[in-house]
């Protein structure tokens, strides 16, 4: 049995034994299909995105002599984004060391709000913007943000979901060897 099918097996068994939790048990069947489509996609390194600042850029500049790359789906109208840049800050400064990478991807595809941003708060790490046709974001379904999505050396989707999961932490932890020492993902930022 694949899988997908005892995936879907486990959701319809929960459903049925607790239907009551219906809505959690649809809100885990949903991350297990985003997961498993994520799981399918290999990501074009070298596709260019512009920057905030001009010019442009690969996902595989940034991943070069990296563990993985994170990147922050944001915009400058959805207030967690706003209220998490100095925690995003503070993290990449955290895994910089560990060799795992950060940038920024604003959703809006606006050069002159982006890069007003990236001054107002000195982002040094980089600020992209996705112009293409077929859009990063639709690609990894970012339908929410601020959204997280951990990307490897290979091009393969290592994490895609909230900047605040339990997941997300574990991932940057296990990248990072330990070498953060005691704390957690979470407690640097």
């Amino acid at each position: 049995m694949c899988i997908a099918d005892e995936a879907e097996r486990l959701f319809k068994e929960a459903f049925w034994m607790e239907p009551q939790k219906a809505s959690t048990v649809a809100r885990a069947a949903t991350y297990t299909r985003r997961m498993q489509r994520m799981a399918a996609i290999t990501l074009d390194l070298d596709r260019p995105y512009r920057a905030s600042t001009g010019g442009t850029t690969t996902l595989r500049a940034l991943l070069t002599g990296k563990k993985a790359l994170l990147l922050d789906f944001w915009a400058t109208w959805c207030r967690p984004c706003m209220e998490g840049l100095p925690a995003l800050k503070a993290l990449q400064q955290k895994l910089a060391p560990l060799q795992i990478a950060v940038a920024g991807i604003n959703t809006e595809k606006d050069a002159v709000k982006a890069e007003r941003v990236r001054k107002a708060e000195a982002i040094g790490f980089p600020w992209l913007l996705d112009d293409a046709e077929r859009a990063l974001d639709d690609l990894l379904l970012v339908d929410s943000i601020p959204r997280a999505v951990v990307i490897s050396p290979e091009g393969k989707i290592l994490f895609n979901g909230g900047p605040d999961s339990d997941a997300l932490d574990a991932l940057l932890a296990k990248l990072g060897d330990g070498a953060a020492g005691k704390e957690t993902p979470r407690e640097l930022r």
